[in-house]
């Protein structure tokens, strides 16, 4: 078992500009190898229009710089029991098989514009186990492969869009942004027992709870090209040289 401090970041509460709720629909919008997309709109009801719901497990929904978001932002006190956060994809977790996609858009929180510190649950295939993806100290990992992908790249109140695309049965290329940061093992065998995003798992007491604002999660059946995604990650305002958010 490994020692570690909370982990993943969020965005600090702002004003949402006046074409919140947009960003999922301009910049990761349904498609036909889209088998769920997740624009957080004041619900975790799937809006590709294949009806693959997930089940709120727990946090808030609110505005944040860009659109909207579910808060899963909780900094315990020691001994504090962490409040329950993220959703449940597990009806549906047999389609997380090679070939797939998972892309995220999140705003992450830490203190002191410092990289993320310990470990923030990104991704449970089965919540009674540490198996998953995780940021670490800033970077990513498919724990327990133990390899991390990344130079601290993960810091207070950046947003990030993050790409996770499966190479073969075992495999994946994580995506930063945009640009490659490398392939690892994909931390757990075959096909997930379930989908859990945004959350930590039992084995850890839940002390590992990720720490951002979500703004979109979509999930495909195809492994998208490095050219694709870094497309995608061109269409994001906020990577654009110049863009500045409104309510800030």
């Amino acid at each position: 078992m490994r020692t570690a401090t909370v982990l993943m970041s969020c965005a600090l509460a702002a004003a949402a500009p006046a074409h919140a709720g947009a960003l999922a629909g301009e910049t990761l919008p349904p498609a036909s190898d889209v088998v769920a997309l997740f624009e957080f709109d004041g619900s975790a009801l799937d809006s590709s229009g294949n009806g693959r719901h997930a089940e709120l497990i727990g946090g808030s929904f609110g505005q944040g710089r860009y659109g909207n978001v579910l808060r899963v932002r909780y900094l315990p006190e020691e001994g504090d029991v962490v409040a329950p956060m993220g959703i449940d994809w597990s009806a549906h977790a047999d389609l997380l098989v090679h070939p797939y996609t998972v892309e995220m858009v999140f705003t992450s929180y830490t203190e002191g514009g410092e990289p993320t510190s310990g470990y923030q649950k990104l991704f449970s295939p089965d919540d009674a186990e540490d198996n998953g993806w995780y940021i670490v100290d800033g970077d990513f990992e498919a724990y327990p492969t133990a390899f991390y992908l990344g130079d601290e790249r993960i810091r207070h109140d950046q947003v990030i869009y993050l790409a996770i695309v499966s190479t073969s049965e075992d495999e994946i290329e994580v995506f930063f942004n945009g640009q490659s940061i490398g392939t690892s093992g994909k931390g757990f065998f075959g096909t997930p027992l379930q989908a859990i995003f945004f959350r930590d798992d039992a084995q850890t007491t839940r002390g590992e709870q990720l720490q951002a604002d979500v703004e979109v999660l979509r999930i495909s059946d195809v492994a998208r090209n490095a050219g694709e995604i870094a497309a995608i990650a061109e269409r994001f305002p906020f990577f654009r040289s110049g863009f500045e958010p409104t309510g800030l």
